[in-house]
């Protein structure tokens, strides 16, 4: 069932949880580290962990393929890094505070950003393994 980790259940989903965990500590201080140095547009620090997230998966998923433990980065990490529900909330609260502007650019700078780190991660990926 998890070839990737050996046949114990309880492993595999401890080392996720603990990978996600990472994730998340991760998310947690760049969107920190964003907010307290642009304040103005506070936003950015999900728009930033987004499109890293997509660069990392979009490598992870090319680069590592063939890496059985590949589920720790992929599940594990970056599903503890990325962060949809957090980037649609803040749309949702700037828009409803007045800031629709800031909004549509949160939108549409993650999933324009996302694409462009996807295409970037996936063409880095194959690049080194040429």
């Amino acid at each position: 069932m998890l070839d990737w980790l050996g046949s114990d259940l309880f492993v595999g989903v401890v080392a996720i949880m603990v990978f996600g965990g990472l994730g998340a500590l991760c998310r947690w201080g760049l969107d920190s580290l964003v907010r307290a140095v642009f304040k103005r547009f506070s936003p950015l620090g999900i728009v930033c962990v987004n499109t890293i997230a997509v660069f990392m998966m979009a490598f992870s998923v090319i680069y590592l393929a063939d890496f059985p433990l590949s589920a720790l980065v992929t599940t594990g990490f970056l599903g503890g890094f990325s962060t949809f529900s957090t980037h649609a909330f803040q749309a949702f609260t700037e828009h409803k505070e007045g800031r629709s502007f800031s909004a549509f650019l949160l939108i549409v700078g993650c999933w324009l950003l996302g694409i462009c780190a996807a295409y970037a991660g996936a063409s880095l990926a194959m690049l080194l393994m040429r």
